[in-house]
């Protein structure tokens, strides 16, 4: 059989990078903290390509390795590979279109740790880890490799793979990827103008991967695991690799994504009526899901709501760093604000919807912070009519 071949995009050359950063704050009942990274010269890779995945890609390497998981008879088996590999150029691209890929799936759920570290020990494995120094990353990832054979081998579906990890530093945040990927069959000229099978990585068919956000977990945030969804039997074992918790708050997820929704629109120049008309689709949209009790895909989302060009708003959707899960059931009283705007002090309260801007009902002037109504209705008119004229 040849050999593996890696796959992707041309590779910038490498820059010196900047000194690595640290986080001070602790996570809630944990004694880990993110410390001065012990990097070789050989290891400091910084690389800013313009890859044909789409966007630019920054990401310093600090440590990676690969390990495989093997199905044989129904039992897995652990094969540990190289724990420190050098970030060669092939290294680097191979990485960099992996995070890539990740942020591109849509179908994808977010959660903290579960408190149970014993059924679920990767959090006490990742704070030995950061709590080390020079950091240990053998035994780190042995430790996870045995975990995720463990929870591989409770269900059916599960299979094996290339098990990718890599510790990296993106915009001065620190994470944790894992990817399992597969090989397939492909086919190379020789120099004799001949072809041959060879087998390579399947960079885009890659089904289990997840990403933990270390500078998010320090600080003691809600979201910080990520993991792709999948077949809910096949990538469970994953989510209990990674030891999510992901209970779901359907209001907060409905909230975040009409905010996202919002700036979506407002970023793409859409003019007011297209905008009113996208916004009111969404809501459309989102309330069927939320009558029927279904959970709302965003890939089905954006090919209804943007069906021209579903992928820009795929990815905006998809964005690992928003955290928004997919496969919520929405929150029907979190949906107003994609055709309502309110607001309320002591003295009075109001609530109008989108278009009656669009009409010239209701201006708003931003210098003084002042809202113009017209078109009052008949009994408020009268009301203060009356109103005014006993007060003369």
């Amino acid at each position: 059989m040849a050999s593996t071949l890696l796959q992707g995009s041309r590779v910038a050359t490498a820059k010196p990078s900047t000194p690595f950063r640290t986080a001070s704050a602790r996570p809630v009942g944990s004694s880990a903290s993110l410390r001065q990274a012990s990097l070789g010269r050989s290891e400091r890779h910084l690389r800013s390509l313009h890859s044909p995945l789409g966007g630019q890609v920054t990401n310093t390497i600090i440590r990676v390795a690969i390990h495989d998981l093997t199905k044989t008879q129904g039992a897995f088996v652990v094969k540990h590979g190289k724990s420190d590999l050098k970030v060669t150029q092939t290294m680097q691209r191979v990485i960099d279109d992996l995070t890539a890929l990740y942020a591109k799936r849509t179908s994808k759920s977010y959660g903290k740790f579960a408190v149970d570290e014993d059924r679920f020990p990767t959090e006490k494995h990742l704070r030995a880890y950061l709590n080390v120094q020079p950091n240990d990353f053998t035994t780190l990832t042995h430790k996870m490799m045995e975990t995720l054979k463990a929870q591989a081998g409770y269900k059916g579906a599960a299979t094996g793979g290339h098990v990718f990890f890599a510790h990296f530093e993106r915009e001065e945040r620190q994470y944790l990827l894992i990817a399992i990927v597969n090989e397939k069959l492909g086919a190379s000229m020789t120099s004799d103008l001949d072809v041959q099978d060879v087998r390579h990585l399947d960079m885009d068919g890659f089904r289990f991967a997840g990403r933990i956000n270390m500078t998010g977990w320090t600080n003691g945030e809600e979201r910080y695991i990520g993991f792709l969804k999948g077949m809910r039997e096949v990538s469970e074992y994953f989510k209990e690799f990674l030891g999510c918790d992901t209970t779901v708050q359907n209001r907060r997820d409905t909230a975040e994504l009409v905010q996202a929704l919002m700036a979506f629109a407002t970023d793409d120049g859409m003019d007011t009526p297209s905008k009113d008309d996208f916004l009111a689709r969404a809501k459309t949209i989102c309330e069927r899901s939320a009558k029927a009790q279904e959970e709302l895909s965003f890939e089905a989302l954006a090919n209804e709501l943007s069906p021209q060009d579903p992928e820009r708003l795929m990815s905006v959707l998809a964005d690992p760093d928003l955290r928004l899960n997919d496969g919520f059931v929405p929150d029907r009283r979190a949906l107003g604000p994609l055709i309502k705007f309110k607001g309320k002090t002591p003295t009075w309260s109001i609530e109008f919807n989108r278009d009656a801007i669009t009409r010239g009902n209701v201006r708003f002037n931003a210098e003084d912070n002042t809202l113009t109504l017209t078109g009052l209705p008949e009994d408020l008119t009268a009301q203060l009519r009356t109103e005014y004229s006993q007060d003369g």
